[in-house]
């Protein structure tokens, strides 16, 4: 049940980190039934990734919900940790315990925005720790409302978390994105749907990103289609690999991890010149390039 990375537009969105599966069972049930979205990891490691990697949306994350015995990192380390970001210190924090929560609330006596809740805890007790609000923070943005003929971007990427990540940074932004997880189908999807941009990660099984992108371009022109801009999303390259991607067929490499910078930079170099435009962005590419 605990489907890692898992994300649904149009909801907020809860950061669970939880190995135990009994307890993410019972968060799941509870959470969807109040309309929240909630996205599973079982380490805080890769909570803290994704949370550092969203914050540039002005969060699109809403709370976070953590095992006081979480494994990977002590609960107290975590905390400190997040409260220590000044992108993430606002976010309220639930700590799930089964032990005396007096002992451990005096250590968050001077943090309002922690929660602690015994088990068993109902559905109300967790959502007024969720929407605990301080008076110190600042409104959260809300998403841009989605253009009639909205560029459409395809993300490929075998980690689920990574593509949480992306997913989020652009329907922050407005556009319309599709996952898929390795490179056959990245091909597939290409096959069936007009794509305008393509963030496409380099190494993931089956297929890799470079062979994906050598057939996406041979599709292209066997169907005398314009190029979609291919764009490598990739944590480790050096220069003669950056040429190797190129030479392959895609436009342009950006770093692992992915920042809200680096997609924004994207997004300019690649698709700003159909931002303003009401026709089909798919039309106007074939009109610059063909």
């Amino acid at each position: 049940m605990t489907n890692e990375g898992h994300n649904q537009h149009n909801k907020s969105s809860v950061l669970i980190i939880n190995d135990i599966e009994i307890d993410s069972t019972e968060l799941d049930e509870k959470l969807k039934l109040s309309d929240y979205n909630p996205i599973f990891v079982s380490q805080p490691g890769k909570g803290l990734t994704l949370l550092q990697h969203a914050r540039g949306l002005s969060n699109p994350i809403k709370a976070i919900i953590c095992n006081a015995g979480m494994s990977g990192m002590n609960v107290f380390q975590f905390v400190r940790m997040v409260k220590e970001d000044v992108g993430l210190n606002q976010l309220p924090i639930i700590i799930l315990s089964s032990e005396n929560i007096s002992i451990m609330g005096n250590n968050y006596r001077d943090e309002p925005t922690v929660t602690i809740l015994k088990r068993p805890y109902s559905r109300e007790q967790l959502n007024q720790a969720i929407e605990f609000q301080n008076p110190d923070q600042k409104p959260i943005e809300e998403p841009r409302q989605q253009r009639p003929n909205a560029i459409r971007i395809l993300a490929a990427d075998d980690d689920p978390i990574n593509l949480v990540v992306i997913k989020s940074l652009l329907n922050m932004a407005g556009y319309k994105v599709d996952t898929v997880k390795d490179g056959v189908e990245a091909v597939k999807a290409v096959m069936n749907a007009p794509y305008d941009l393509i963030l496409m990660d380099i190494c993931m099984p089956i297929m890799d990103g470079v062979f994906a992108t050598i057939q996406i371009r041979e599709i292209e022109k066997k169907n005398e289609k314009p190029p979609v801009p291919i764009v490598a999303v990739t944590a480790h390259f050096t220069p003669s690999q950056r040429q190797r991607y190129l030479e392959a067929g895609m436009n342009d490499v950006i770093a692992k991890p992915i920042s809200k910078i680096a997609i924004d930079d994207c997004l300019q170099n690649w698709c700003s010149r159909y931002s303003e435009l009401d026709q089909d962005p798919v039309e106007i590419r074939h009109t610059l390039t063909g």
